[in-house]
């Protein structure tokens, strides 16, 4: 992965380059996140990162453009469900990727690739026995 790359907000809402000393707009830095580079945009003023935010303000812009970024039942989990759901859904993708995921899910993943059942809901809690 590439060296992490500072983008500046100034007051006036425009973003700056700090690595290749010039102003960006928030396609551009989506392209930059897309190529692999690892992005931190912090406020000139204060130093607050606001790095989730602008991510958050990429993806609207997205689905502004009605390009379908995420199907409406991942927002909704989203939202539901905050960052538990993204954490499980990380999770499960991991545990089918080759490579990525322990050895405990091996069956699970072929299992998975056969049937194509790639389910990112959160799982209901078991009950336990008593």
């Amino acid at each position: 992965m590439s060296e992490l790359r500072i983008i500046k907000r100034y007051a006036n809402r425009k973003l700056y380059d700090t690595q290749h000393s010039r102003y960006v707009t928030l396609d551009q830095i989506s392209e930059m996140i897309r190529n692999g580079d690892e992005v931190k945009i912090v406020d000139n003023k204060s130093k607050e990162d606001l790095t989730s935010v602008t991510l958050a303000q990429i993806i609207f812009e997205e689905e502004k453009k009605q390009r379908s970024f995420l199907p409406l039942t991942a927002m909704r989990n989203i939202i539901q469900n905050g960052g538990e759901w993204i954490a499980e859904a990380q999770r499960r993708v991991t545990s089918i990727l080759p490579f990525k995921g322990g050895e405990e899910h091996a069956g699970q993943r072929k299992s998975d690739e056969t049937t194509g059942d790639y389910d990112l809901a959160p799982e209901e809690p078991e009950e336990e026995q008593v």
